[in-house]
């Protein structure tokens, strides 16, 4: 299972069907960048042997 951190508001995700579900599709920003948009998730970790 990989977590995944979005770059512009710091929220994080994983890959797990109840985190997907419970994540918000926009971005609010942040007080540098109040604009709203999409996240831009980059990952930050990986527990198994699927991620490369």
């Amino acid at each position: 299972m990989a977590t995944y951190k979005c770059k512009i508001c710091g929220i994080q995700k994983n890959d797990t069907v109840s985190s997907q579900l419970k994540t918000t599709i926009t971005c609010k920003g942040t007080e540098e960048n109040p604009e709203v948009g999409f996240h831009n998730w980059e990952q930050v970790s990986c527990e198994d042997l699927i991620c490369n």
